[in-house]
């Protein structure tokens, strides 16, 4: 901890996110009014974004006009990430009444991009939190015209 001094943190306890803390001296003071006890992890805020190639290059470079309509994304066992800016939905109501916290979920996350027939930008998948995250597949959906 003594390297991570001014910096900020995120901590997950209790397959809770606790928040994100400042480290002082080596430590940090979480709020934990309960008085748990246990393993904590800690990470570094960091940002993850995957960036795709471009689908299509614009009409000079193909005799078809493109557009991309859908986009599948496949993920396993991930939480707290975002499609386009959007958070793929992670938390169920009921699980969170009953007090599960947080848990990772495999799932398809299907997205219509901006439209137009001449995108260069279709999509990004970002992440500013210690979280798992496994995108399996990215998968598209293009409509075509001849020019």
């Amino acid at each position: 901890m003594e390297r991570l001094d001014t910096l900020a943190v995120q901590v997950v306890f209790d397959n809770q996110d606790y928040g994100i803390y400042t480290v002082t001296d080596g430590k940090i003071q979480i709020h934990n009014p309960e008085k748990k006890t246990g393993h904590c992890w800690i990470g570094l805020l960091y940002p993850v974004e995957i960036r795709p190639m471009y689908f299509y290059a614009g009409p000079a470079h193909a005799d078809l006009m493109k557009q991309t309509t859908k986009l599948y994304v496949e993920y396993f066992e991930s939480l707290n990430f975002y499609i386009n800016g959007k958070l793929v939905n992670y938390q169920r109501f009921s699980e969170f009444q009953q007090g599960k916290g947080l848990l990772p979920r495999s799932g398809t996350a299907i997205i219509c991009p901006v439209l137009g027939w001449n995108r260069d930008k279709t999509f990004t998948i970002s992440q500013y939190a210690p979280f798992d995250l496994q995108i399996t597949a990215i998968a598209y959906q293009v409509s075509s015209a001849m020019i």
